[in-house]
């Protein structure tokens, strides 16, 4: 089974988002977006 983060990885650049973009799309800053996709 996939890690959560995995999945969200795959998941976020499969609809096209950067972290960056992303980060913002959530109004989080993208260092959250980095600690969520490697487990930090």
């Amino acid at each position: 089974m996939e890690a959560k983060r995995v999945r969200l990885q795959k998941a976020r650049r499969d609809a096209g988002y950067t972290q960056e973009t992303f980060a913002q799309a959530l109004r989080v800053d993208r260092s959250t977006v980095y600690r969520w996709e490697s487990g930090k």
